[in-house]
Order: structure tokens, then sequence, then C-alpha cells
């Protein structure tokens, strides 16, 4: 990966609370309301800068940009 760059899609629900939140903004578990006829689209996420945690979130129509260190991490994490 050039640059600490890296792209990884996530299915279903559990990435859609990244997408929801703004940027800059914890990533927390979807309330129920909020993911609900959503769980059929894609969550790709490319993580830009692994260092910072910047990364975009893309869910359906949307998109989403959040700096968070812990995804970041975690992302690396289970590319290994």
């Amino acid at each position: 990966m050039g640059a600490g760059a890296a792209s990884v899609l996530v299915l279903g629900a559990a990435g859609s609370a990244a997408a929801d939140q703004p940027q800059g903004g914890p990533i927390t578990a979807p309330s129920v309301a909020g993911t609900a006829g959503r769980d059929d689209q894609q969550v790709v996420v490319h993580l830009r800068n692994a260092m910072t945690g910047a990364a975009d979130i893309f869910h359906g129509d949307q998109h989403t940009e959040v700096v968070d260190r812990g995804l970041a991490e975690a992302i690396m994490r289970n590319l290994r």
C-alpha cells in the first residue's frame, strides 16, 4: 500500500454507523430506525491516511468524511 492508504469493503448495518456520523464524530452503534431498509447496500471505507485516521465512507449515494484513529488502527490490524 502506498502512503498508508487502504480501502476496505464493509457489508451490512455494522458499517452504516460510520456513514451516519458527522466528520470527526465518534462512531457508535447504529440505531434500528437509522438502518431500516439500508442493510442491502454496501459500505465502502477508503482509508486516506492511516496515521491521522482520515477516511472516506461511502454508503449508497452518501459520502461522509471522518477522522478516527481507532477505526484506522482496526482496519490496518485486520489487513495483516
